[in-house]
């Protein structure tokens, strides 16, 4: 069996360490994998030297705008035509079936449509208007089967049902820091054993509101609350969140950190996870808070795979920071916090969250023994 995994990006967070994750875990199980990225978005070397140890390829293309359709397609094909894949594995969302239209020209009969998000970012909103119904559509007639990690994004990339499969992350690669190790972190942050400390990671910008975390850790503030909070991930607003942080008066209290590569560390010197996003597929943050023992809290909006049903998932309805630092404060007061790592992961290790679980699904879909659209 050999695959190909096609994505843009595989070293910057988001889908690409979820398409990573798949890779390592098919490596483990004796798959044979290909992958992709865009020209422009060069992996690390160290993700490179990882690829190459693992005797697997890792192609350059063309991304659609400077390849064009058909050039796009042409180098789809050629790939596929030259290494005979027993099954193409797209995570392109609405432009899943231009790679599907190149793999199957090459005569690949198992095209796989992957769902990850419940919105497009990469177009404005009056090209989704034409490209979202198209989309939708030639990913039901290119795709043989589809795949995504929560029902809602099925929804927006297909128009229809889809396998679950999650975004976990495999028990092996969640370590745990030492006590004294965390300290001298939170400390580092100015943050002391005193404080509850709030964490975001990921991009703060557009739906993922990480702005209105800040206006929630001023009214916890403001109801004697010792909260304090840092938002980890990329913004084209610095100068924005800036501002709004020192006319809350929370300069010593919120850290801007930026993206940063130890955001697994960082999860565990939180007591509480965060997420005011009103549009994900199933995020890989909360379910690394989850398995690491982590309260979560999160909008009513995420899809409910984003809760791994373990105790640990408070949700929020609407936008009022007020309503949000009283319930905060209420589920504080009443015991919601941490339990142990051993214990989460044990738990979600005989779950449907489960890589083992994942793994065989797809297994099952590349063999034609789990072949649906549903």
């Amino acid at each position: 069996m050999k695959i190909l995994m096609i994505e843009s990006d595989l070293d910057k967070g988001g889908i690409g360490s979820v398409v990573m994750t798949l890779y390592r875990s098919l490596i483990s199980h004796g798959i044979s994998c290909d992958l992709t990225y865009y020209e422009g978005n060069e992996p690390t070397q160290r993700i490179l030297e990882e690829i190459e140890n693992n005797g697997s390829n890792v192609w350059k293309l063309k991304n659609f705008k400077s390849a064009g359709f058909c050039g796009y397609i042409s180098q789809i094909k050629k790939i596929c035509k030259a290494n005979e894949y027993t099954a193409v594995h797209v995570h392109t969302s609405l432009l899943i079936w231009i790679a599907g239209i190149g793999a199957r020209l090459a005569g690949v009969k198992k095209i796989v449509g992957h769902a990850h998000g419940a919105k497009f970012l990469n177009y404005s909103q009056k090209v989704l208007l034409l490209l979202e119904p198209i989309g939708r559509l030639m990913n039901r007639i290119v795709c043989t089967d589809f795949v995504s990690c929560s029902q809602v994004s099925a929804n927006y990339t297909f128009g229809d049902n889809a396998i679950f499969i999650p975004n976990y992350i495999p028990l092996k690669d969640l370590k745990c820091i030492p006590a004294l190790a965390a300290e001298k972190i939170r400390s580092q942050l100015g943050f002391d054993e005193s404080m509850l400390v709030f964490g975001y990671m990921g991009c703060l910008d557009g739906v993922k509101k990480a702005d209105f975390i800040i206006e929630v850790i001023a009214k916890l503030r403001e109801k004697n609350v010792n909260a304090v909070a840092f938002l980890a991930g990329n913004t084209q607003r610095k100068d924005y969140f800036d501002t709004l942080i020192k006319e809350k008066g929370l300069e010593k209290y919120i850290r801007l950190l930026g993206f940063r590569k130890d955001c697994d560390v960082l999860m565990q010197i939180i007591d509480y996870y965060i997420t005011a996003s009103e549009s994900e597929g199933m995020s890989v943050s909360l379910v690394q808070a989850q398995m690491l023992g982590k309260p979560c809290i999160t909008s009513s909006l995420l899809p409910p795979e984003n809760d791994l049903k373990i105790g640990l998932t408070l949700r929020i309805g609407g936008y009022n920071s007020a309503q949000w630092a009283n319930e905060i404060k209420e589920k504080v007061n009443d015991g919601f916090k941490a339990k142990s790592g051993e214990d989460a992961m044990a738990e979600i290790s005989e779950s449907e969250f489960s890589e083992e679980i994942a793994i065989n699904k797809l297994v099952n879909i590349y063999n034609g023994t789990c072949n649906v659209k549903k």
